[in-house]
C-alpha cells in the first residue's frame, strides 16, 4: 500500500487535466472567495476520487485514512477538502476516537458551511454514536469560542430520528440561545426542524419556552407552525 504522499501525487495527477480556470473563477466567487478552486465540477471530481479510493483497498487503515485526509486539507484548493470529507464518510466505520484530533483540526482550518456540514451530520456524528465516550467533546465545542465547533455540536444528530439525545439537542440549543451569529442560528433551526420530524411536540413545547430569546431568524427557518394562547397555529 503506498503512502499517503504517493497517493496524494496519484490524486492530483488525476484532477490536474480537469482543471477549468473559468469554471474556478464562479465556485469561487459563489464561496465568497473564500477558498481557490480547481474549477472541477462534483460529477468528475466524484468519478475520479472513486477511482482513487480503489486504490486504497477495501478497508484501509485508520491511521492511513486519517494522515490522507490531513494531508489532503493542507491543499489550498477546495476540490481537495470535499475529497478528503468524502473519503472519511465512505470509510466512516474505521474511524474511532482517534480521529478526534484530526476532526478537530478539520472543523477549525478551512471553515466553511460547505465543509461544516457533511462533516458534522456523516462523521462527527456517527462516530459519537459509536462512541459514546466522546460526547464530552461535543459538550466542550458547544459553547467553544470558535463558532464552527459550536455549529458541529448543533448539527452533530442530524439525522439520528429516534436515537436523537434531546436532552443534549435542547441543552446545545439553551447554551447558544445568544449567539448573535448567522450559522449558528440557522443551524439551531435546522437540528430543531429535524428532530420535529421524530417528536414535534416535545419541540414545540421547547420552542414555545423559549421563543422569547430565540432570534426571528430561527423561528422563521425551523418552518413549525406554532400554537398561541387561545390553540391556534401561527
Amino acid at each position: 500500500m503506498m503512502d499517503a504522499h504517493a497517493l496524494l501525487q496519484r490524486l492530483s495527477q488525476r484532477l490536474s487535466p480537469l482543471a477549468d480556470a473559468e469554471r474556478a473563477k464562479a465556485m469561487s466567487d459563489y464561496m465568497r472567495q473564500q477558498f481557490p478552486f480547481l474549477g472541477i465540477a462534483t460529477p468528475s471530481r466524484r468519478q475520479q476520487a472513486k477511482a482513487w479510493w480503489a486504490e486504497l483497498g477495501r478497508q484501509p487503515e485508520e491511521p492511513q485514512l486519517l494522515a490522507l485526509a490531513e494531508q489532503l486539507w493542507q491543499r489550498a484548493e477546495r476540490e481537495y477538502h470535499y475529497i478528503a470529507i468524502d473519503l472519511l464518510i465512505r470509510f466512516a466505520q474505521r474511524l474511532t476516537p482517534a480521529a478526534r484530533p484530526v476532526l478537530s483540526y478539520m472543523l477549525q482550518q478551512h471553515s466553511w458551511w460547505d465543509s461544516i456540514d457533511p462533516l458534522s451530520s456523516k462523521v462527527v456524528g456517527p462516530l459519537c454514536l459509536r462512541w459514546p465516550q466522546l460526547q464530552p467533546t461535543l459538550d466542550a465545542w458547544s459553547t467553544d469560542d470558535n463558532l464552527w465547533l459550536r455549529r458541529t455540536a448543533l448539527l452533530h444528530q442530524l439525522g439520528f430520528k429516534q436515537q436523537t439525545r434531546a436532552d443534549i439537542l435542547f441543552g446545545y440549543c439553551e447554551a447558544n440561545l445568544d449567539h448573535p451569529d448567522f450559522f449558528i442560528r440557522k443551524g439551531m433551526a435546522w437540528a430543531l426542524r429535524e428532530y420535529a420530524y421524530t417528536n414535534r411536540e416535545a419541540v414545540v413545547d421547547w420552542v414555545l419556552q423559549h421563543r422569547h430569546r430565540l432570534s426571528a431568524l430561527t423561528l422563521r427557518e425551523m418552518r413549525l407552525k406554532l400554537p398561541v394562547a387561545d390553540g391556534s397555529p401561527v
